[in-house]
């Protein structure tokens, strides 16, 4: 009952939280009332979710003695209270001495409780001098303590650009030790994204939990971005004219850094978790050559087959078409004038087949008796008024979306759509040498036979003679 009672009181501030006076007196006498603590706490917080203000509740809650604060939700109520005064100094200077006290006599897990909780309801009551603290703590606590300080820090990081103290910690240990609040402190302060740091996130983006997986995606789209995205990386006028995209420039090079982004981004965008993969394509489609399509061919097939086929990770092959033709077209699809493009301007003019002119009835005199009898009768047949032809004037978004559906779904017609599509663009020789860029990698991808060999050894099929070059 008390649930149901809970659910409606929130759906009604939704509604007419504006309009609606909360009186204190209401809960003055049962706050610490051990028996109705907990209801009264829950009731408390659902309206100052709604960013209702009770004047006295602030106070009331700092004139409590401290054996009252053993119920920790009291701690997520303050915070939520501050959010919605006018006035915070001195409740926060106050509370802030508080949980000092607890951290002063050793107190540490009640001292971390009441900071985290606080800081659910106001980011903002975490300052430098407790960050501080809590990065000192992170070290000595184990468990769920240190599981909170770990969300305390990304917490304020998120709201500050503080990040240089963060150095101290070893993350690469709290990588292997707490995977979900060390990835997303990581994804929150992005100066930790380097070297060693980028490995241990690399093998989370294989995590068996989804949770996980996520979040190493999310840092790794990070790094992705920095290195290759429109306004970051190396400035096109250092890289080689023979090698105009970036991405193929580094991943023919030796850096072991890159190469390891990359292939963490191919896990990415072929994930089996359809909502962590359709993220990951929608990023990696901007940091992709968006001017030339031999190019953009080249880095999609890259990043959605061989990749994956050479570290040897299961994917299936319906799933790298997927990603191949998100990558290659999303750019297109994005672009105003492709989706106003139609396959017709204008509709076909259907006129009655029947009462259009023939040469068979002008030649009445071979043709007689019976078929210019039925002539006459099908001349006299009117065609329904109401009837629609063909629609030509359909998007051609429209048809190329239904058509990379029905792909989806039959691996045969998704693996033959993705070689003939290549091969369309291949057609045109001028430009960048996608063959010799694309041979080199369905060597190392036919080096390693699994579910993709079939499209490998069609696409080499398009490309013999540059594969003879790379082989030889």
């Amino acid at each position: 009952m008390m649930n149901w009672l809970a659910g409606l009181l929130d759906r009604s501030l939704e509604v007419y939280g504006r309009l609606v006076a909360v009186p204190w007196r209401c809960f003055e006498s049962f706050l610490t009332v051990r028996e109705k603590q907990k209801a009264v706490l829950r009731i408390l917080l659902i309206v100052t979710k709604h960013k209702i203000h009770i004047p006295e509740l602030l106070p009331a809650l700092i004139a409590l003695e401290e054996r009252h604060w053993h119920e920790i939700k009291l701690a997520e109520l303050f915070g939520q209270a501050l959010a919605c005064a006018s006035e915070t100094e001195r409740p926060v200077s106050k509370y802030r001495q508080f949980m000092d006290r607890q951290r002063q006599k050793e107190e540490i897990d009640s001292y971390v409780k009441l900071l985290y909780y606080a800081q659910i309801g106001n980011p903002m009551i975490c300052d430098e001098y407790h960050f501080k603290m809590v990065l000192q703590l992170t070290a000595r606590v184990v468990g769920h303590t240190k599981s909170k300080c770990l969300r305390i820090l990304s917490t304020y990081i998120s709201h500050t650009e503080q990040t240089e103290l963060l150095s101290t910690l070893d993350i690469c240990s709290l990588l292997r030790e707490l995977p979900s609040e060390s990835l997303k402190l990581v994804s929150d302060a992005r100066c930790l994204t380097r070297g060693r740091v980028v490995g241990g996130v690399v093998t989370c983006v294989s995590h068996s939990d989804r949770a996980v997986r996520g979040l190493a995606v999310t840092v790794m789209l990070n790094v992705f971005e920095d290195l290759f995205g429109p306004k970051y990386g190396e400035p096109s006028a250092k890289i080689p004219k023979s090698h105009p995209s970036k991405i193929l420039h580094n991943i023919e090079s030796p850096d072991t850094y890159t190469s390891s982004v990359i292939e963490s981004i191919s896990l990415a965008v072929t994930d089996s978790d359809a909502g962590i993969a359709s993220n990951a394509r929608e990023r990696v489609a901007k940091c992709l050559n968006g001017d030339d399509m031999k190019i953009r061919l080249a880095e999609s097939f890259l990043i959605s087959f061989c990749m994956p086929a050479t570290m040897n990770k299961n994917r299936e092959p319906s799933v790298c078409a997927s990603a191949f033709f998100d990558l290659l077209f999303r750019g297109l699809r994005g672009q105003e004038r492709f989706k106003l493009a139609k396959l017709r301007e204008e509709a076909l003019d259907f006129r009655d087949p029947l009462s259009m002119s023939s040469k068979l009835i002008t030649n009445t005199r071979t043709y007689q008796g019976s078929f210019l009898s039925t002539m006459g009768k099908r001349a006299r047949i009117k065609l329904d008024e109401t009837q629609s032809g063909i629609n030509v004037q359909i998007p051609i978004d429209d048809i190329l979306g239904s058509f990379l559906s029905f792909a989806k779904d039959k691996p045969d017609v998704s693996l033959a759509l993705c070689v003939e599509v290549s091969r369309m663009i291949l057609a045109n020789g001028r430009g960048f040498d996608t063959r010799s860029s694309l041979s080199r990698q369905l060597c190392d991808m036919l080096a390693s036979v699994g579910d993709g060999t079939p499209v490998a050894v069609e696409m080499a099929r398009l490309m013999v003679d540059n594969m003879k070059t790379v082989i030889e």
